[in-house]
């Protein structure tokens, strides 16, 4: 037998073979085009268990110039509060027929994360998706928990809206243990009307001046002069005086749905021993065009009634790193923080 004979034959069947399956996968490709957009939406960062999100995305189109809906189908899915996706709009529903998402926000405490697909047979699938948080600012299971307050009965009701909030008194005077949360100035953290009662408004400087109810007022430097004599048994006469080592004296322990608030640093000791319960809301800049929050888990900040100038006004900031109470000046229209009242105590 001649087996270099049969050792190329043997060669050219496999290359033979080869080349057919090559052939044929080639063959069994499909190429998948690319729908035309992103059904985009937007849904608030925070919202309320019974809240009813109504959701229509940006139209997804099969080629550009075509109608939007043509021959595009939608579904969505809810983590993780729905298992299964519902398909909201099928590839040959007529146009009339929208792909609208309706969720109802249960009584959960979590994280949801909404996404919407869009589809077409011989296409790729385009799909986005947007997170939101329910919260929940009162009652059993409320968002916010660890808040200390030196006495249940000291709690004044706003006559504007109702709003009840607690006080304490430090040093003759009786300040907010809350953020004010009046809704007639001001924006909620990240605009989204459910943490109103969580976080407070926040306020300009110049919103700020009429902002807390009747009876109360913003505090000037020298109530904080007040309080930051009785921390340190000092008689400082300087209104624009750190409080050093003293911020652990007005921040305390909280969590926000089950996450702690304030970050661990060796130096600052949290005690809440004013009973003032400051937590961490950072700040907000403002803008004819935008608005953005930042510094909230690290940083506190809150109005005084003073101004070092035309531009600026006076406020008192916590850094959950640092020790200190400390005082900065920001832009009166721009700057947001919250807004701590205070009065004569009684």
């Amino acid at each position: 037998m001649d087996l270099k004979k049969i050792f190329t034959a043997t060669l050219a069947l496999v290359m033979v073979l080869s080349a057919v399956s090559c052939k044929k996968k080639k063959d069994d490709t499909i190429e998948y085009k690319t729908l035309t957009g992103t059904p985009t939406f937007s849904i608030p960062a925070y919202v309320l268990p019974g809240d009813v999100l109504t959701i229509e995305p940006a139209e997804v189109s099969k080629d550009a110039g075509k109608a939007s809906l043509e021959g595009v189908g939608y579904y969505w899915s809810a983590n993780p509060i729905k298992s299964k996706s519902d398909t909201l709009r099928k590839e040959n529903d007529p146009a009339s027929v929208k792909p609208v998402f309706t969720l109802t926000v249960p009584d959960t405490l979590c994280n949801i994360t909404i996404t919407c697909s869009a589809y077409a047979q011989g296409y790729t699938t385009s799909s986005k998706s947007a997170t939101t948080t329910i919260v929940k600012p009162h009652g059993e299971g409320k968002s916010l928990q660890g808040i200390k307050y030196q006495d249940e009965a000291k709690y004044i009701t706003d006559p504007r809206d109702g709003k009840k909030y607690m006080y304490c008194t430090v040093a003759g005077l009786d300040w907010f243990s809350d953020n004010l949360a009046y809704e007639g100035a001001g924006v909620p953290f990240k605009e989204a009307k459910a943490m109103t009662d969580i976080y407070g408004m926040y306020y300009s400087w110049t919103e700020a001046q009429t902002a807390c109810p009747e009876g109360w007022t913003l505090p000037t430097n020298a109530d904080f002069l007040a309080l930051h004599n009785s921390l340190t048994k000092a008689n400082s006469k300087d209104t624009l005086v750190t409080f050093k080592g003293k911020a652990g004296d007005l921040m305390v322990n909280a969590y926000f749905n089950g996450a702690k608030l304030w970050e661990f640093w060796p130096k600052v000791d949290i005690t809440n021993s004013t009973f003032l319960s400051v937590i961490p809301t950072g700040y907000a800049i403002r803008t004819e065009d935008s608005i953005s929050f930042k510094g909230s888990k690290n940083y506190f900040a809150c109005w005084t009634s003073d101004t070092e100038d035309a531009e600026k006004a006076y406020y008192r900031y916590i850094y959950c790193d640092k020790p200190d109470i400390l005082l900065g000046a920001s832009d009166k229209s721009s700057f947001s923080v919250s807004v701590r009242c205070v009065r004569k105590a009684k």
